[in-house]
């Protein structure tokens, strides 16, 4: 593990010109704020004074829905028993689908899923569960256990292992349960950041080793590569720096419910905290100033890493009712 130079800042007071920054840059490069699954998909409205939230009519569950760090991509899983098979798709399957409409499957059997992240580009997905594999001969099934694993959306079956579960095997899949591995992909679709035992740790698909970084939990890459997001042990939202390989919070006096959202640029970081009277508050903060503002407040405690920046073309795509797409 490398050594760590914790900075320390002083704790901004709220900025209003936050949110006008952030209102006019998401129009200018189109993408918004949407929670997708596993019970229904909600959009935030940034253009609006106060942010409000609609719900998207038509669209069936996403189970472990996550964004890529570009924001034009998806992966998902359609669950059982979903609106999905009267539109052909089966269930239980993993599915990627970009900005522009291209949906394709990752080939391979698991049975228990309990995250998933896919690369900025759309090729690669990770999956928190357990795999089986399909033995070539006889056609039987050979249950690899639970890990990390990835392969290639929309290529032929080749999964490969990043790190095998230290816990105990679930049995179970529920789509309101945390993960236990939480990947992140490097924006140059080479790495993935996991945690695993309390420390967080990258893992290089070519050279097929994992160096642990720092001690922590859920990594977010940011998409231009120079941070890794994360939360203390303690509940603090803090930044890794990539070049200097330091460590500091992103800003004092503050708990993080779940994990940090970068948007697309790199520029702003949204994550969640508890409010006076037990709500969730959504906080942006500016990466530049570390000037934040609340975004969003909600009578349910969400967890961040449940809500995903993408572009409006995807959003568009994913409200639309199952029989238009």
């Amino acid at each position: 593990m490398i050594g760590l130079m914790v900075c320390t800042l002083a704790i901004p007071a709220e900025d209003p010109s936050v949110l006008a920054d952030l209102r006019q840059l998401s129009s200018n490069r189109g993408w918004g704020l949407a929670k997708l699954g596993p019970l229904r998909a909600l959009i935030l409205t940034l253009d609006s004074d106060p942010v409000h939230s609609r719900e998207a009519t038509g669209t069936f569950a996403f189970h472990w829905a996550a964004s890529s760090a570009s924001g034009n991509c998806v992966s998902f899983m359609v669950p059982e028993d979903s609106m999905a098979s009267s539109a052909g798709l089966p269930d239980e399957t993993i599915f990627t689908v970009k900005s522009d409409g291209v949906i394709r499957k990752l080939k391979g059997r698991f049975p228990v899923i309990k995250g998933l992240a896919v690369s900025s580009d759309c090729t690669r997905v990770a999956v928190d569960g357990v795999y089986v594999r399909r033995e070539p001969k006889g056609g039987t099934f050979h249950s690899e256990g639970a890990g990390l694993w990835y392969g290639l959306a929309g290529g032929e079956e080749d999964i490969k292992l990043i790190a095998h579960s230290t816990e105990p095997e679930p049995h179970i899949t529920d789509p309101l349960e945390v993960g236990i591995f939480h990947a992140s992909w490097s924006p140059d679709n080479k790495r993935v950041a996991y945690v695993q035992n309390g420390t967080v740790l990258v893992h290089d698909l070519e050279r097929g080793t994992s160096v642990p970084l720092v001690k922590g939990k859920l990594p977010v890459w940011s998409p231009d590569g120079r941070w890794i997001g994360y939360q203390s042990g303690t509940g603090d939202p803090m930044l890794l720096r990539i070049e200097t390989e330091t460590a500091e919070p992103l800003l004092l006096g503050m708990k993080c419910l779940c994990s940090m959202q970068w948007s697309p640029d790199s520029q702003y970081v949204l994550f969640t905290r508890q409010g006076k009277t037990g709500d969730t508050v959504f906080m942006v903060c500016r990466i530049q100033d570390r000037a934040v503002a609340p975004l969003y407040f909600s009578r349910a405690e969400f967890c961040s890493r449940s809500f995903a920046w993408i572009t409006t073309d995807l959003i568009n795509i994913l409200t639309k009712p199952i029989s238009q797409r």
